[in-house]
């Protein structure tokens, strides 16, 4: 006879209530969504939300295996879960997304008190799935499996913005990175299909929609002409009730002039461009496979600026990349200066298994990848905080998000670039308001909201 979590038998003919579920998240925008995919497929299974981890039946783990530090800190979070698995022994674990897919049924190996192992191809087969499951016979589900992307809800917590897949997978093959063995080839959804939902979440009230993708603006390439990001931006655009439109994140190699046109054009789309360059060496972009130089990066980022009102560029960075001399290093900060971005984010470098760059030496020592992370960081800030301080005295259109997670005292919000925005707190969380910006650090804008808008936003 089955037993509750506490040892006593279940009552005959008594209707069992709902499973509670709670999803712990790391990694990216992409994660994210993800995890509110496999939540909804869960709660239409019949679940419900827990409170905290401690409330519930159902624990679902989404993973990042993109970066060696993201997996470390899943594997010490997950560990941390076998005591209470011991406690509760119906309790059910669930590991989803990129750290599945890559270890498959070997996790199961580290971590004996796992009950499912869901690949990124899986998320909405989660109910059916811990259905199956039983005491010492845990299930693994990775590899090809059909995709189903529409969302009946919003689970995001901030009710005016959303996270939209455009595509899922990666067909390009940079040295360092381990997405398309984990996500698969790239494979672009129906524009139609993505119409209908950002329709629905319009109707619901978003006002804010990013379009993700792993090479975002490389969007189309499966469905074939005619096509591309910049026809789906224009079919997208005229939305009700959507004020902003946003995409990440772009390869350099597909910021093409229709699509810097589009961006430029309509007045939906954010002027925030979020364009990783990884490295200013030429010598460092060719072993990572990036297939551009910094000359060519540069000179996207001048058609970008020349086209597009108010053009805000933000960056990634790899530091400690093998090979990576002091010269190259000096090279990538050249070229955050010519760039002037609004944001950066810098990561060291770790080999990921199963990919070109992990057969060459990581011969960068790591107190020189962490001493060139910092200086990166250093020369951000410089860039940045004169940038921020050019919005003291003008007027910005901000999206409301909410209280601020650091002080009641203050609500936060967004400007079109995506700058963040405090100010003192308003009753209008999801709306678009204006606000008076009177100081900036190099990371935020501080400011008034103004009643009944008296002057123009910008």
């Amino acid at each position: 006879m089955r037993s509750t979590d506490d040892g006593t038998p279940p009552s005959e003919g008594r209707p069992q209530a709902p499973r509670r579920v709670h999803a712990e998240v790391f990694g990216c925008q992409m994660n994210k969504l993800d995890a509110q995919i496999g939540l909804e497929a869960l709660l239409d299974g019949g679940c419900v939300r827990a409170d905290g981890a401690d409330d519930a039946d159902i624990i679902v783990f989404f993973t990042c295996a993109v970066r060696q530090h993201a997996e470390d800190r899943f594997f010490s979070n997950l560990g941390a879960y076998e005591r209470r698995k011991a406690r509760r022994p119906g309790l059910l674990i669930a590991v989803a997304g990129c750290v599945a897919e890559e270890h498959g049924g070997t996790l199961l190996r580290k971590f004996p008190f796992v009950d499912l192992v869901c690949g990124t191809r899986h998320f909405h087969r989660l109910p059916e799935l811990l259905a199956q499951v039983r005491p010492a016979a845990p299930i693994v589900a990775t590899g090809d499996a059909s995709v189903t992307y529409a969302r009946r809800r919003s689970l995001d917590p901030r009710p005016a913005q959303a996270y939209v897949s455009v595509m899922r997978g990666c067909s390009l093959a940079c040295a360092y990175c381990i997405v398309p063995s984990v996500r698969g080839p790239e494979v672009s959804r129906p524009p139609e299909e993505i119409r209908r939902e950002i329709e629905a979440l319009a109707g619901r009230g978003v006002k804010d929609v990013t379009l993700l993708g792993q090479t975002v603006n490389s969007y189309g390439r499966s469905l074939g002409a005619p096509h591309s990001l910049a026809t789906l931006l224009s079919g997208l655009a005229d939305i009700a009730g959507l004020a902003r439109l946003s995409f990440v994140t772009s390869h350099p190699r597909f910021m093409d002039d229709a699509l810097i046109d589009a961006v430029a054009s309509l007045p939906v789309v954010c002027e925030g461009l979020h364009l990783p360059a990884q490295s200013g060496s030429n010598a460092v972009l060719r072993r990572m496979g990036r297939s551009y130089t910094a000359e060519r990066y540069l000179e996207i980022i001048e058609k970008c600026r020349a086209r597009i009102p108010d053009f805000a560029p933000a960056g990634d960075f790899i530091v400690g990349f093998p090979g990576e001399t002091e010269e190259d290093f000096r090279a990538t900060e050249d070229l955050m200066r010519a760039v002037r971005y609004q944001n950066v984010f810098v990561f060291k470098y770790s080999p990921r298994p199963g990919t070109r760059a992990a057969a060459l030496p990581d011969d960068v020592p790591a107190e020189v990848k962490q001493a060139r992370n910092a200086r990166l960081l250093a020369l951000q800030r410089e860039i940045a905080l004169p940038l921020y301080r050019e919005e003291i005295g003008r007027t910005i259109e901000v999206l409301v998000e909410g209280p601020s997670r650091r002080s009641a005292a203050r609500f936060t919000g967004r400007t079109r670039s995506g700058k963040i925005v405090l100010f003192p707190p308003v009753d209008a969380a999801g709306e678009l308001v204006k606000v008076r910006i009177e100081d900036a650090t190099h990371l935020a804008l501080y400011g008034t909201a103004i009643a009944g808008g008296a002057d123009a936003a910008r």
